[in-house]
């Protein structure tokens, strides 16, 4: 516990996480991050300006104004996967921060493969973490 002069705190350090390395992908390099989802989640940046992406409930993300050159990447998502819907649009799975009541349960697919530019993810970034019992 932890005393402040007038009450006594406890907490539990329970599980603690720590980042084992960390490296930079180069920007969009599609091929790289897949090859580093292998090893688990990706953290990465992209654009959430867009009310495409603000009130996004289904179905994948493809919106060709959600990177224009006013919007830069000011969003961080977890990148946990990809893949490829019925009609043969290839996208990516990203976990948002807003809850499970925003998206496919906190989760959206966002256009993969989009020459345009569609929700660019900028500076792909990997980082490993382990749990640690203290």
């Amino acid at each position: 516990g932890y005393t402040t002069g007038q009450k006594s705190l406890s907490f539990n350090r329970g599980n603690v996480v720590s980042i084992d390395h960390f490296e930079k992908v180069p920007r969009n390099e599609e091929v790289t991050l897949m090859d580093k989802l292998q090893d688990g989640p990706v953290t990465v940046s992209i654009c959430a300006n867009s009310k495409q992406f603000m009130y996004y409930k289904t179905g994948i993300l493809n919106d060709p104004d959600a990177c224009d050159d006013d919007h830069t990447t000011n969003h961080a998502v977890l990148l946990t996967g990809y893949g490829t819907d019925e009609n043969g649009m290839d996208y990516w799975v990203i976990q948002n921060s807003w809850g499970k009541d925003w998206g496919e349960n906190g989760f959206a697919r966002i256009q993969r493969n989009n020459e345009n530019g569609a929700y660019s993810m900028d500076d792909f970034r990997r980082e490993a973490g382990s749990i640690k019992k203290q």
